[in-house]
Order: structure tokens, then sequence, then C-alpha cells
């Protein structure tokens, strides 16, 4: 079982840090499943109460938004202050949701004067999060909005490797395959990938507007794909994920004791 535990933990960190390094040096956005909007509804002139308006409408699998196939017909939504700013309002709920049609609601909060604050949403359809969030820099009389941190304010990324994790990885764990999405959007793209797997078939596409293609492939080649920046996805979350386990903990009736993870399976 030790063993077990130790394969899942290097796998995850492995990945992590995969994940960590592909955002730091220009990654493109991860996969969302709705189009959403999240600003002040009048800019304030200084610290105090500002009303936010937020917005958002599922994104569909096939067509875009507007019509057709609706990927969640409910949508949760999560709330978290960040630093000094005050909210009041409840910090989860839950709404009913169509496609094509922007769902709205105003949230109203108090930032304070001369201070970074903020207040970061997500807005989970079906098994994707989609991260929001607002940002306010007050200086005096000045006030100034950011949909993400301040970029001068970032937090410093931990100086590790991603070979320092891939190099503890078993060649049977590397040539273990998943089911990802892949985003092909760009020509180069595309044609990395084709040159690591050879052409795609047809049968690949996921959604042809969108050049998303679902295939089959090795860890060693998610690897190598992520590396290069581009968007993949688990359709079915590995164990060894954060999407997985919270997969794994959801599915536990509550009370109970985890099953028993087998080498199998892991």
């Amino acid at each position: 079982m030790s063993k077990v535990i130790r394969t899942l933990t290097v796998l995850s960190l492995a990945f992590g840090l995969l994940t960590m390094s592909a955002s730091v040096l220009g990654k493109t956005s991860p996969p969302r499943s709705v189009h959403s909007k999240f600003a002040p509804v009048k800019m304030p002139k200084g610290a105090g109460s500002v009303s936010l308006d937020l917005a958002f409408m599922p994104m569909n699998r096939k067509t875009g938004p507007e019509t057709g196939f609706c990927i969640c017909k409910e949508v949760e939504v999560r709330v978290v202050t960040i630093d000094n700013l005050q909210y009041f309002g409840d910090t989860v709920w839950t709404t009913k949701v169509d496609s094509g049609a922007w769902s709205s609601t105003t949230i109203d909060v108090i930032i304070p004067p001369n201070d970074i604050s903020g207040i970061r949403l997500t807005i989970k359809c079906g098994r994707i999060s989609n991260p929001v969030a607002a940002y306010f820099v007050t200086t005096g009389d000045t006030v100034e909005f950011y949909p993400g941190r301040p970029s001068a304010h970032e937090p410093t990324p931990p100086r590790r490797t991603i070979a320092s994790f891939v190099d503890t990885l078993t060649e049977e764990q590397l040539q273990t395959k998943y089911e990802v999405v892949l985003d092909l959007k760009e020509s180069a793209h595309l044609k990395f990938v084709e040159g690591l797997v050879g052409q795609l078939a047809d049968s690949n596409i996921f959604d042809a507007k969108q050049s998303y293609y679902r295939l089959w492939m090795s860890l060693e080649k998610i690897i190598e794909i992520r590396k290069n920046h581009i968007e993949c996805g688990f359709v079915d979350p590995p164990l060894w994920t954060p999407e997985g386990r919270a997969k794994r903990d959801s599915a536990q009736p509550r009370g109970s004791l985890p099953n028993p993870e087998s080498k199998t399976s892991t």
C-alpha cells in the first residue's frame, strides 16, 4: 500500500508541476464550459462599496453557446475573498441555466483604501470549473480594476523543474495511455501532435468548429504536448490528478472509509 501511495504522489507532483510550468511559460487557457463576464457595474471613485455584475452562459459542445446541446443544466458558484476585501453574501449557490441564455446577478463588495484586494469566483458547469476574478488597487482617491491579479504583484513561482519529477516515473507509467481532448486551433500545434502520433483521423474530431480532437495517448506524449503549451485535458481524470482524487472522494458515501486502491488501477 505504501508503494502505491508513493506512486500516486510522484505522478500527482509530476503532472501538477507540468501544469504549473506550462502556465508560467505561456500555456493557453484551460478548457472552459461557460462564457463569463465579471466587472464593476460602474467604476468606483474611491474605496468603499462597489457593485459587480456577474454574467455567464454555458458553452455548447458542437456549435457554440447559442444553440443546441447544453453541457450543463445547473451551475454552482463559489466565492472566495482575497486580502481585505469585504463580502457579506452567500459563498456558495446554484442556479438553473439554459444553452444560449445569459444568467446574471449583482455582487456587492467593499474595497479597502490604499490596498490591493480582490474577489475570486469559481463557476462550475458539469465537471469543468471556470475561474473569474476581480482585483482592485486603491491609492488615495484612485481606483484601478483588474480582471486578474495585477502582474506587478504575481507571486514568484517555485524554482523547480519538470525533469526532476518526470525522471522518477517508470517506463510502465510513462507508456500508460489516457484519453484526452486537445485544442489544436493553431496549425503548428496540429503539426506537432501529428508528428508524435501520426495523422489524425476524422473520427478523432471532437468539435470541428473549436478544433478539438479526442484520442488516446501515452503519458509520455501527453507530457511532451503540455511542455509545448498545447491545451490538453483528460476525459476521465486519473486518480493521481487533483480532479481524479476529488471525483473519487465525492463518490464515497458520507462516513465511509475509502476503498483500497489496487496496483492495477494505479
